[in-house]
């Protein structure tokens, strides 16, 4: 558990509120709970701001959760505007630019369980906020201070409440785990991801607003799972990490084998030529070299539903 700040106002844990500690076994928070529990956090805490976007296709609110530190939240139409126009810097100077991010803060936003079945994202949410909100430690209120985090705890909350629902039926029963004999979209089903060209989705332009309209983010992450075999850990980089020390746990398939998305970053860093994007294939020769871990910080990693993405994790 987090440890609360001295004098701050007691924050209600997810465990406490829901029953069971969010991941357990054979139970799922359902999205009109979690969206109750925000409001709660939010009037408990004034590290957040609960802003309901709209409606669901089928009805259910849509919720973009923003949590930094005080300050920050009472002057985010402030932040906002230096944002954009650093998105946008046509007609700044190159001063101007550089004052702007001095005043500015790190936009980061990350939307969870856009693909209903991978539970994890929505079902860690309340754990990440409930964190960030409680934690009293220094790595937190860094982050609070300088980063202004934007959650959407459930990017499809019409097919997070199908599949609860579909489990809790079948719960104790020989057809329990099952999939649902229906698409958990009224119209996309699984391929409301490939909406986010055509937005034909409310959904879909919730998230077009809060990435290309109004916060235009320089960190986005979109909070998938994987798949039943093969790796288990998939680490973007889309581009040239930044940081290419990854942790060794993410090397290693579920079968031992190396991936090939961190390894090849391992593999890039060592052998990389003349162009900075050029990206080098893992032959069968260096298969063995890729099972050496890459240098690391040796993070610790954290379970599927405690791990605070956004940053520091006070959990215990």
């Amino acid at each position: 558990m987090a440890n609360e700040a001295p004098g701050t106002p007691r924050i209600t844990s997810p465990e406490e509120f829901f029953g069971f500690r969010l991941g357990t076994d054979r139970k799922i928070a359902r999205w009109d709970k979690i969206t109750e529990y925000f409001y709660k956090l939010e009037s408990e805490s004034d590290r957040i701001k609960v802003i309901e976007m709209g409606k669901s296709t089928e009805g259910h609110p849509f919720l973009l959760v923003i949590i930094s530190a005080q300050n920050n939240l009472a002057r985010l139409e402030h932040y906002k505007a230096i944002n954009a126009k650093i998105a946008d810097p046509r007609g700044l100077s190159v001063e101007d630019v550089r004052e702007l991010v001095e005043e500015g803060k790190a936009i980061v936003c990350q939307t969870m369980s856009l693909h209903a079945t991978e539970i994890g994202g929505t079902q860690m949410a309340p754990e990440l906020a409930y964190d960030l909100l409680s934690c009293d430690s220094e790595t937190t209120q860094q982050i609070l201070d300088n980063v202004i985090f934007l959650m959407v705890p459930c990017f499809n909350p019409d097919g997070q409440i199908m599949v609860t629902d579909w489990y809790y039926k079948y719960l104790g029963t020989e057809f329990e785990g099952t999939m649902l004999p229906y698409l958990y979209h009224k119209y996309a089903g699984h391929d409301n991801n490939r909406d986010a060209f055509a937005l034909n989705l409310i959904e879909s332009r919730y998230v077009a607003q809060i990435l290309f309209r109004e916060w235009h983010p320089h960190a986005y992450q979109d909070h998938h799972h994987m798949g039943s075999y093969g790796a288990r850990l998939y680490i973007a980089p889309y581009c040239d990490v930044i940081r290419p020390y990854a942790d060794p746990l993410g090397i290693l398939g579920s079968t031992g084998s190396p991936t090939t998305t961190i390894s090849q970053v391992c593999l890039q860093n060592r052998h990389r030529q003349n162009s900075p994007r050029r990206f080098t294939s893992i032959p069968t020769s260096s298969r063995a070299q890729a099972r050496k871990p890459c240098p690391s910080t040796k993070l610790r990693p954290t379970s599927q539903t405690r791990g605070p993405a956004a940053g520091g994790h006070c959990g215990t």
